[in-house]
């Protein structure tokens, strides 16, 4: 019966450091992909600041774009046409320009 118990425990033991490997594992790869998100807007980040080009949209203006609410603008089936907002954006900005 001693036998038994122990038995028990040993694998109780074994199934609980495999469970904590895999939520290692989980949480590592969760970490990567957000490296990779951090990266990718570093980077573009970097392109904007150093693009002395004035035809190119700050990173002011995507973040701004990014954080309007878009089930607002008009859409038509569903489907959401980034585009046309853009046209509509820097129209107005061009009328504010002018004054």
């Amino acid at each position: 019966m001693i036998g038994d118990v122990e038995s028990v425990q040993e694998a109780l033991k074994s199934l609980l450091d495999l469970k904590q490997k895999e939520a290692t594992v989980i949480e590592a790869q969760t970490t990567r992909q957000q490296s990779d998100s951090v990266m990718v807007f570093t980077v573009v980040t970097i392109i904007f600041i150093l693009t002395s080009d004035k035809t190119k949209l700050p990173a002011s203006f995507l973040a701004s774009l990014f954080a309007l609410n878009v089930d607002e603008f008009p859409h038509e089936n569903g489907r959401y046409e980034a585009a046309r907002q853009a046209r509509r954006t820097r129209g107005k900005g061009k009328k504010h320009l002018h004054v």
